[in-house]
């Protein structure tokens, strides 16, 4: 059995799955979207945590 033949390949194909492990796959235009859809969970949390205003009470 050749451990040579192998290890080159498998080499290879490690440093490839680090390499893209490690980029930053976020595109420009999904950082406004990120933004967006984070700013409408800060609101859904806040409306969630704040208790019912005075003339919703019964």
């Amino acid at each position: 059995m050749d451990i040579k033949k192998y290890f080159k390949p498998l080499l290879l194909l490690g440093i490839l799955l680090l390499s893209v492990g490690c980029t930053n796959s976020e595109d420009v235009g999904s950082n406004a979207a990120k933004s967006e859809s984070e700013q409408n969970i800060r609101v859904v949390l806040q409306k969630l945590s704040t208790g019912p205003h005075d003339d919703q009470k019964s």
